[in-house]
Parts: C-alpha cells; sequence; structure tokens
C-alpha cells in the first residue's frame, strides 16, 4: 500500500470535529482554527483524545500568538495565527524522511503501533471482546496522530524501561469548555509568564532540576521516542476507529525519553493541594475510589480558583468542567473516566460557602464535633470514628457534586439542605458506635447525629479555613 510523502496534519483530514449543525467531519489543523466558532467540540469517542486534541490547539495558540490580548473575546483567531503555522509546516509533516511531528529518530525498540492506543490490548490476546494480534493489526493515519498526542498527558512507567511523563503517574485532569471551540479555547488561553518553545521546535528537552518549567515544555513534553515505520502497512481496517481510507500503518520505532517528572512543573488542568508531607503534592485524586468523584478535595480548589477568575462573568454561562481521570496499576492501564459538571449560575457567596464546606466536611473536624469535650482534652484516637466518616464521604460528597449548578446558584440554604444528606448515615452511625442507653451513650450519639457541616450565612470579608471547633449543637 503506497503512502503520501507528505502527510502534513495542517490540511490532511486527521482531527475529528462535531459541528454545530450536528455533523462530524474530519478537518485538518489550519481548518479546524478557522471554523472553531461553528464546531461544538472534539467528536472524539474517548475523554484522552478530546482533552489531548483540545490541549494541542492551546498550545498551537500560545507559540503563534503568545499571552492573549486584553480583549481576547473576539469572532476569530487573527491572521498572524495561521501566518506562523504556513511558514512552520515543516514542523508538522506526520511521515518522510527528515522533521516529523512528535517523532524522534534513533528508537531501537520495534514494537506494534497499537501500543500508542492504551484501550487496545497488546500481545496477541484473544480473551477480549476485541481481539487484538500484534504485527497483523494497524492504525490509520489518524489515530496515529491521536496516539502520539497522548504521550505527554496519559503515559505510565513499565517494563523494560518506560517512563511515565512529566506529571508522572497520569493525574486528574480538569478542562473548561464553552458553547463553542473557539470560545473554549479563548476560556483556557491564560496570561502566563514563561511561554517557552514546544518540543516539535526543540526536540531535546532538558529540564533544569529546581527551575520552573515553561508552559509549552509542560504541554508538550513527550514521554515516548517514537517513529512511524510508514513501510510497514497492512490492508485491514484501522484497529481503533475502523477506518478503511488511506494507509494503515502496523508498526513503530518505540522506546522510553527517560525520566520526565518534576515537581517544578505546574499544569494549569491538574488541581494541586497542599498537605502536610507535600508542599506541592501532585495527587489530584483516586479515580479508583468508591463514587469516584469528590467535592471537598481537590475539587473545592477548582470551583474556588475558577470564581476567583470569573470565567462566567466573562464568558458567560453556561460553563462545563470536563473531568478526565486515569486509572493504572503500575504498568497495567486499567480504565479512564469522564465526569461533567456544568456552571450555569453562581451565587455570589459561592466562593466562601466552598470553602465553609471544605473545611467543615474534613474528617478531624466531624471527629471533633463528635467527641465529648474531656475526650477532646485527652488528645484520645477516634480512629473508628474517623474509619466510619471515611466510608461515608464518598456518597455524600458523589451526591453534592452531582448537584453542584443547583448548590451553588442557590446560595447559603442550598449548601445546608445539601449537609443534611449526611444526616440518614450519621443516624446509622450512632447507633453503631454508641449502643446501649446510658448517659455517655445517649450523649454520643446526640453528639454524632449534630456532627454533620454546619454551613453559616458568609460573613463580609471573612472565610474561616481552618474552623473544626464548633459549638455543641450548631447542626441541629
Amino acid at each position: 500500500m503506497s503512502i503520501t510523502p507528505e502527510y502534513n496534519l495542517l490540511e490532511e483530514p486527521w482531527l475529528p470535529v462535531l459541528r454545530n449543525d450536528g455533523t462530524v467531519k474530519r478537518l485538518g489543523i489550519l481548518e479546524t482554527l478557522k471554523e472553531a466558532p461553528n464546531i461544538r467540540s472534539i467528536a472524539a469517542s474517548n475523554p484522552m483524545d478530546r482533552f489531548a486534541v483540545n490541549r494541542f490547539l492551546l498550545a498551537l495558540l500560545y507559540w503563534c500568538l503568545g499571552n492573549p490580548p486584553e480583549d481576547n473575546v473576539r469572532e476569530n483567531f487573527p491572521p498572524e495565527l495561521y501566518a506562523k503555522l504556513e511558514e512552520n509546516r515543516r514542523y508538522f509533516n506526520l511521515l518522510g524522511e527528515n522533521t516529523r511531528f512528535y517523532q524522534h529518530q534513533g528508537a531501537r525498540r520495534t514494537r506494534p503501533v497499537t501500543d500508542l492506543i492504551q484501550e487496545i490490548p497488546t500481545g496477541n490476546n484473544y480473551n477480549h471482546f476485541k481481539h487484538s494480534r500484534d504485527g497483523n493489526n494497524g492504525l490509520c493515519l489518524s489515530c496515529c496522530t491521536l496516539g502520539l498526542l497522548r504521550l505527554p498527558l496519559f503515559s505510565v512507567s513499565g517494563l523494560p524501561d518506560l517512563k511515565s511523563g512529566i506529571n508522572g503517574s497520569p493525574p486528574v485532569y480538569v478542562f473548561p469548555t464553552a458553547k463553542n471551540l473557539y470560545m473554549t479555547l479563548i476560556l483556557n488561553w491564560q496570561k502566563v509568564d514563561n511561554i517557552g518553545k514546544p518540543s516539535w521546535e526543540e526536540p531535546i528537552v532538558r529540564l533544569v532540576p529546581g527551575q520552573p518549567v515553561p508552559l509549552l515544555t509542560g504541554f508538550t513534553t513527550l514521554s515516548r521516542k517514537v517513529w512511524l515505520r510508514e513501510q510497514d502497512t497492512c490492508e485491514e481496517p484501522c484497529f481503533a476507529c475502523g477506518s478503511q481510507e488511506g494507509p494503515r500503518i502496523r508498526s513503530c520505532e518505540y522506546q522510553s525519553a527517560g525520566t520526565l517528572e518534576t515537581s517544578a512543573w505546574h499544569d494549569p488542568h491538574v488541581i494541586y493541594y497542599t498537605d502536610k508531607q507535600f508542599r506541592q503534592s501532585h495527587r489530584a485524586g483516586n479515580p479508583k475510589a468508591p463514587g469516584g468523584f469528590r467535592m471537598d478535595r481537590p475539587w473545592n480548589d477548582l470551583m474556588t480558583r475558577l470564581l476567583d477568575n470569573g470565567i462566567v462573568e466573562r464568558f458567560g454561562a453556561p460553563i462545563t468542567l470536563h473531568i478526565i481521570g486515569f486509572s493504572s496499576n503500575k504498568a497495567d492501564n486499567i480504565d479512564v473516566w469522564e465526569r461533567t459538571l456544568e456552571i450555569r449560575e453562581i451565587n455570589e457567596s459561592s466562593a466562601e460557602l466552598l470553602a465553609q464546606w471544605k473545611t467543615r466536611s474534613m474528617d478531624k473536624a466531624f471527629t471533633y464535633r463528635m467527641a465529648m469535650p474531656e475526650e477532646r482534652k485527652s488528645q484520645r484516637s477516634f480512629t473508628r470514628e474517623a474509619k466510619t466518616i471515611a466510608a461515608m464521604r464518598p456518597y455524600v460528597e458523589h451526591e453534592v457534586s452531582s448537584r453542584l449548578d443547583e448548590i451553588m446558584a442557590g446560595g447559603t440554604a442550598a449548601w445546608q439542605e445539601a449537609a443534611r444528606i449526611w444526616d440518614p448515615l450519621l443516624a446509622a452511625a450512632a447507633r453503631s458506635l454508641a449502643p446501649g442507653f446510658t448517659t455517655a451513650a445517649v450523649e454520643k450519639r446526640r453528639r454524632i447525629l449534630n456532627a454533620r457541616p454546619y454551613i453559616q450565612p458568609p460573613k463580609e470579608n471573612s472565610v474561616n479555613q481552618e474552623d473544626t471547633s464548633q459549638g455543641e449543637g450548631e447542626a441541629a
């Protein structure tokens, strides 16, 4: 099967998009950016691909135009964007003997090209709903490109010497989206101090320990050295998308790009939070935890950040948060999950109420309110109580996050009503943790029942971030 010597991503139709009129089509980079106001979203079924493509297009904006102008809400992108892309079209050739997009010559390990797509089983795996056969199955050029775009974001470590990417084990990513692709990119195009250069312009990445990582370096640093073997094709349809158009490549040179993880890189789409062990933690949540979603940490930090940026006021509602979690066990890619939160209206006190919910929903806040005064002074351990609350929390946080749009628009009363989700669970915990009818048991049950978060009307210019000592009966 013959392959076009030049497959340039600026023009070749590789990028799947969903138009505002409901039609789906594949476009090149230039046409996608020009048609961005008429495109609803990236039309990839896997959330990893949607996020990876959006990040790539955002990187192009920074590379071509730098920081956004003050009046960045326009009808379309300026002509300077397309001019720079045309001048540097050599960086976007997927094939050919010279410069290739996201590829490096010199890799010494030959692997099936399907290694680029995590959901395709490796080896000759017949015990799957969709069987794969290394050496026989291939990918179309569009899926090859999507697989390359995943490399900075969703790579895990494994044998023989494969390493994770610059973010380490894939964290939970959050990407705000608007009513069309143009507004989505504008929404995420924020001013940064150090833009840097992308890996297609500077393919050799040398990260200086302790030094801040430029934005485009962090966005595009590749965790693998890959070179598509264009001479090794197959006649079967693309194993990922089923396309029979164009050539399907079967193998590639594929090896680790070395150790890249660094705490000096602060990804704008990852939620970081501080704790006692890590000054800036990269643990953005556990996608395998029951319920899969919690509002207390770190989602509260994300919402507060978005409220501070005033995105709803600037871009108009609704704003949708796409939350993408990648579940892995060492070298095993287990699952990818996606959650969306739609923000239609925000009460002016939402930031402070969010802070109250986070502080007063912490395990230590619960156990403090449940403890008797003499128990607090003795500093006794409340392991059993803490474990009970921790077992309940995923259900409560899942319920609250599912109603987030309604709660954030409703103000104090809505948050107080959300806190009542704890009541039936605390009633069951009270019977279990304090059985019997002694004075101490009755008092203990009363305190457990009254331990749910107490959300009070916000006070001007004051949010108590460390309030764990609410008075008895406040939640009654």
